[in-house]
């Protein structure tokens, strides 16, 4: 069995009052622009035994729109060991829209959402290894897309005892709406033992229901949230399946409901209710949040269940809570248990992030924030909350989407045991990221984390290579300076050659604890280029020509390094891409511990044998190397991406040791193992 840390479901041990966590980020706010220059959401999120916190979301640029996973370090920065700067996105050859996240015992990590095309919207799944990498053991090539008859919308996934994958949302057809759960198999396979071919869609005998999220129990049981429509009445809808996926005649706690597994519940008279998040308690009782609209405004609600489906009337009052934030539009997103039985919610109110803790018996704790409620405003904007997540010292996650001047970014905001913003997440709390962030004529490229926790980040600096070291509060390390005139400011600059345009676009730090950063050089043409510096900061002159080694793929060719590996021997791999004849390819080059170029490295024919490799897809298209990442076994991935037609795809090439294509690497129907 592969045991999940869910969205919205992990507790916690230390009881904590709801003020922003201020070590988080800034201020214990988080900001994330997936840097493509359009419109970022976050859906959900999940917490690792390790504290590390997953987003999930959707990157929209134009008609265009991808799943996003994105990884933090516990203090909200971007974990660099995830896809080298923390964030993936996946293209799944539709509009795709990722709604729902979980991580495995084993680390790999299942985003579901949905994938679309002009005759439908599908269930689609994708798995990530522990580094962001796609799990080519898990569908097709780390995909699974689930086709029906309607257009299906999923929003929650859980795991059953077992370890099989359940998503659930709903089915329309016909305009009309039902509840759908599917049941996976670990490897994405539907599970045939479950409903109809791996799928149950109920009806509840009303004009819409739309299932919102699940939990399994721990006899296998599956419980299913959301709403369902009669007329123009909405109400909490709650139903139960066995283990094959027939419902379970003995929950039925409504009058009226003649023992079908399926509970309706109004909150209140000519209200329209709906539930969006559910947590079982330990006790085997049922939470099911969301909320109610009343005349004027919707407000945040609760309802406890006892095990029979019937309504625990110790809870609140007659089994029900409603909470009202100033007379705003308040709605939930997720809910959150502690140890210690208290409930956390997360969701929206007005524009903000709201977040409520209440005690056992339903009544607000007033040690947590104002009166048991609170919000948390990102600069004056429209802020959403989607999901929340309790990390092990009982902190609260909580994320969703900020709109900012002219793009939608990913929000995080973490609050501790008194309230306040965490100030050691980030700076002040606060963190904000752009892939290249820019001031005046200065980009950071790339990042990595020393042995020690000091952060070193390449970038260019009026069209040089530029090197930065911090240390772990984020102030300069002015020990790091090997440049003249940098007067010990933490900051290096490097001409690669007079008068050049120099980019410094990946670095890598040594086993040794020498730095390595690998980008472009120009001059009449542009070609590979490649600093090492001392941990100081001076150039190591043991290397190239004093530290510099600059590579030409070929004859008026212009030449891009992107990315920068170090093998466990210490020889050192860049990837890029190289224009010559027309036509951009991939291109590899593999150079010895002193910086010469490789020799036994040349697995394309006509190479002959000089370090370099150039791959072209034999087509007129263009082909782009944008990152490279080194196997256990010395297998080297190369990554990147193409333009076919109007449509960017993802591109990935699999070499051997010596440089050789991987002819086993082919999970696309007919690409003949090439």
């Amino acid at each position: 069995m592969l045991a999940p840390t869910l969205s919205g479901s992990a507790s916690a041990s230390v009881p904590v009052d709801g003020s922003l966590d201020t070590t988080f980020g800034t201020n214990g706010k988080v900001f994330t622009d997936i840097g493509r220059a359009g419109l970022d959401e976050a859906t959900s999120t999940a917490v690792q035994p390790d504290g590390k916190i997953i987003v999930v979301g959707q990157s929209q640029v134009g008609n265009s729109r991808d799943f996003v996973v994105v990884r933090y370090n516990t203090d909200g920065s971007l974990d660099a060991t995830f896809d080298g700067d923390g964030k993936v996105t996946t293209d799944l050859g539709n509009p795709d829209c990722a709604s729902t996240v979980a991580v495995q015992s084993n680390g790999k990590i299942i985003v579901a959402g949905t994938s679309s095309t002009d005759d439908s919207t599908d269930f689609a799944l994708v798995r990530y290894n522990s580094n962001g990498t796609l799990d080519t053991t898990f569908g097709t090539n780390g995909k699974v897309i689930t086709h029906s008859t309607g257009n299906d919308y999923p929003n929650s996934m859980t795991f059953d005892p077992d370890g099989k994958i359940i998503v659930v949302g709903w089915s329309v057809l016909n305009n009309a709406g039902d509840f759908l759960v599917a049941r996976y198999n670990s490897n994405g396979t539907l599970d045939t033992t479950f409903g109809t071919n791996g799928k149950v869609t109920t009806d509840m005998a009303n004009d819409n229901d739309y299932a919102m999220t699940a939990s399994v129990q721990i006899d296998g049981k599956i419980i299913v949230v959301g709403e369902s429509q009669t007329n123009s009445q909405y109400d909490f809808m709650v139903v139960r399946y066995n283990t094959d996926g027939s419902l379970d005649t003995t929950f039925d706690g409504e009058t009226g409901n003649n023992g079908n597994g399926k509970i309706t519940t109004d909150i209140g008279t000519n209200s329209g209710d709906n539930a969006t998040a559910i947590a079982i308690q330990s006790n085997g009782k049922i939470i099911v949040a969301g909320d109610t609209y009343l005349s004027s405004s919707s407000d945040i609600a609760l309802v406890r269940y006892n095990t029979d489906g019937s309504i625990d009337t110790t809870f609140g009052t007659n089994g029900k809570v409603t909470t009202d934030f100033n007379n705003s539009a308040d709605y939930t997103a997720s809910v959150a248990l502690q140890t210690n039985r208290k409930i956390i919610i997360c969701g929206t109110s007005g524009n903000d992030f709201a977040i409520v803790r209440y005690n056992e018996d339903g009544s607000l704790d007033s040690a947590f924030g104002t009166g048991g409620t609170l919000t948390t405003d990102f600069n004056n904007s429209a802020d959403y909350t989607r999901s929340v997540a309790l990390q092990a010292n009982g902190k609260i996650i909580a994320v969703g989407s900020t709109d900012q001047a002219t793009s939608t970014d990913f929000a995080i905001a973490r609050y501790n045991e008194d309230g306040s913003l965490d100030t050691t997440f980030g700076a002040n709390g606060k963190v904000m990221t752009n892939i290249a962030i820019r001031t005046s004529s200065d980009y950071a490229t790339s990042v990595a984390t020393q042995s020690d926790g000091k952060i070193v980040v390449a970038g260019i600096a009026s069209n040089d290579f530029a090197i930065t070291r911090y240390n772990i509060d984020g102030s300069l390390d002015s020990t790091f300076d090997g440049e003249t005139g940098n007067n010990g400011n933490g900051k290096i600059t490097t001409d690669i050659g007079g008068n050049r345009s120099d980019s410094a676009d990946s670095v890598a730090i040594q086993t040794d604890g020498k730095i390595i950063a690998a980008g472009s050089t120009y001059t009449t043409s542009w070609d590979f280029a490649i600093v090492r510096y001392n941990t100081d900061g001076s150039r190591d002159t043991t290397f190239g020509v004093d530290g510099i080694v600059t590579t030409d793929m070929g004859t008026d060719s212009n030449d891009y390094g992107r990315s920068i590996a170090i093998q466990i021997d210490g020889k050192i791999i860049v990837a890029g891409d190289s224009t010559g004849q027309g036509t951009t390819d991939f291109a590899l080059v593999r150079y010895n511990k002193d910086g010469s170029l490789d020799t036994s490295f040349d697995g394309e024919t006509g190479n002959n044998g000089n370090g370099k490799i150039t791959t072209n897809f034999g087509t007129d298209t263009n082909y782009y190397g944008r990152s490279v990442a080194i196997q256990t076994n010395g297998k080297i991935i190369v990554a990147g991406d193409t333009v076919v037609g109007n449509s960017p795809d993802f591109v990935l090439v699999r070499y051997n040791e010596d440089g050789s294509l991987d002819t086993t690497f082919d999970g696309e129907t007919g690409n003949n193992g090439n």
